[in-house]
């Protein structure tokens, strides 16, 4: 999939380097893992490449274009390739390297894909105008609604962001939504928001880690 290009015609940012889906983040993953595990430089450099190559990707307003075209599973893939990268950054952070306080150019940050999914998930139009392109959509067809898993890979990202940038605007963003009587318009998809923000990301994430095991307080159950 690196090598092979970008997406040719379609709407809405469909011309994106194949590169930037979020199957290729999985997979460097794996090779990123394997290469901090064996010293081997050639393939721990593939996953931080990546995370260039998917944020690059990036619309001005946060969008991620090969997820969000993907019809009522629009925000559940920018969720789960969220989920994905920051698993990379914290393969790096491991490593020595901050990822998180790298970016294509000041627009293209990971922060900015983070507040596009808040923001989303708040008001779906904004996402809407991009999942009509209706590409591989999943079970339900009418992309006017969207399907957000509340639990795995597509909140998977929380913890780590929340415990790693507390006092980021976002971060207090999605802590606020859980305070009882929250006064912001509410969709159909906050309570799912809501429910992962409180249960630090929910469940075990897409990428075989529960990203709560490094970043998420002790919880009694």
């Amino acid at each position: 999939m690196r090598g092979a290009g970008s997406y040719k015609g379609g709407k809405h940012g469909t011309t994106a380097r194949r590169s930037a889906h979020n199957h290729a983040v999985q997979s460097s993953l794996v090779a990123m893992s394997y290469g901090a595990w064996t010293n081997d430089r050639k393939y721990f450099k593939t996953g931080v490449d990546q995370w260039f190559i998917t944020l690059n990707s990036m619309r001005r307003d946060g969008s991620l274009p090969i997820g969000t075209r993907r019809g009522a599973r629009a925000l559940f893939y920018h969720g789960r390739t969220l989920s994905a990268l920051m698993q990379l950054a914290e393969r790096a952070s491991v490593q020595g390297i901050d990822l998180y306080a790298y970016s294509p150019n000041s627009e293209k940050t990971i922060h900015r894909a983070v507040a596009f999914f808040i923001d989303a998930v708040e008001d779906p139009d904004l996402v809407l105008k991009y999942a009509r392109t209706n590409r591989a959509p999943g079970p339900n067809k009418n992309y006017k609604v969207q399907y957000l898993s509340g639990s795995g890979s597509t909140m998977g990202w929380i913890a780590p962001y929340v415990r790693r940038f507390p006092d980021h605007v976002n971060s207090r963003h999605l802590m606020a939504r859980r305070l009882p009587g929250h006064s912001e318009p509410r969709s159909y998809l906050t309570g799912r928001l809501d429910l992962a923000v409180a249960m630090n990301g929910l469940s075990a994430e897409w990428m075989g880690v529960d990203a709560r095991c490094l970043h998420s307080a002790p919880q009694n159950r």
